[in-house]
């Protein structure tokens, strides 16, 4: 979910046991780590419903070995569909992908307990899973490494899980699902000029919280129980080619997507969407960086 700071910190805890018998305890991570609970809670309810979005007995599986307070999301209804929603985008963007090039490379960065090699697995492409040491080591404890899915413990921020990608060859396809929201602007920028660099022609699935959301986080249904906030957000997402030309947005989704679930929602969230309608306050987006200058 997210790979930020410690980033010359190559130690890990491992996760501990809690009192409670069976289940594991998250608390050695740190408050943006924390976050990964937030898509894997929202996929697992998900996937107990039989006209879900998405199928993820996975992370059924997952959240029930966990010691932590998941009651707290009950009436966070528009989060979860909103998570579903966006992963289905990004698993139609990959699945595009991994159509056009079986062979090539899925970076995900900031993989937190995703499960995208489960739901698409074709037996040909290499998933590079990247996080930060403490959440690589969550990470092991429920998913088994293998030559075509492998776990990069590095921060976003530095540069050695580009220089393990780069060895993979071939397409590449990237993943910051639920992570650039926690980077300053700079580092965001850096980011996507290092991929325009090393990666030319390759895509990016990602997706952006306007300052109307990023600055009133104590409202959010999920986020108001994290201990942690947004660095960078951004109302027209296609001002990010003005930063590169080499960057192009090509496809967009908002929150218009949950049109035809409003059914699921009550009439006082139905009522708040109709009200962040008028202004962008949140998309998933695919981008391209084009060959080099």
């Amino acid at each position: 979910m997210a790979m930020l700071h410690n980033r010359h910190d190559t130690t890990s805890p491992r996760p501990q046991p809690a009192d409670r018998v069976g289940k594991m305890s998250l608390a050695h991570l740190d408050t943006v780590s924390e976050t990964l609970v937030i898509p894997l809670w929202a996929r697992s309810v998900e996937s107990r419903r039989g006209d879900g979005l998405l199928q993820d007995p996975q992370a059924e599986r997952i959240v029930a070995e966990l010691d932590y307070d998941f009651a707290r999301f009950r009436d966070a209804a528009v989060s979860q569909l909103t998570v579903c929603l966006r992963a289905r985008a990004i698993d139609r963007w990959v699945g595009n992908f991994l159509r056009r090039h079986p062979t090539g490379t899925v970076c995900e960065l900031g993989v937190g307990l995703d499960t995208r090699f489960d739901r698409l697995e074709n037996n040909l492409a290499t998933y590079l899973e990247v996080d930060l040491p403490e959440v690589i080591a969550l990470r092991r404890c429920f998913f088994s490494e293998s030559r075509r899915r492998q776990f990069i413990a590095d921060s976003v921020v530095d540069s050695g899980w580009i220089e393990r990608t780069k060895q993979t060859g071939g397409a590449h396809f990237f993943v910051a699902e639920g992570l650039l929201m926690y980077l300053r602007e700079t580092e965001v920028k850096a980011l996507f000029s290092r991929l325009a660099d090393q990666f030319p022609d390759s895509r990016i699935a990602f997706d952006t919280f306007s300052p109307l959301i990023a600055d009133n986080l104590a409202w959010h249904d999920t986020m108001r129980f994290m201990r942690v906030g947004f660095n960078w957000s951004i109302t027209q997402v296609r001002d990010i080619q003005g930063w590169d030309s080499r960057c192009r947005v090509i496809e967009s989704v908002g929150l218009e997507e949950l049109g035809e679930h409003l059914h699921r929602l009550t009439l006082n969230q139905c009522m708040m969407l109709w009200a962040l309608q008028f202004t962008p306050t949140y998309g998933v987006h695919l981008l391209q960086f084009a060959g080099n200058k």
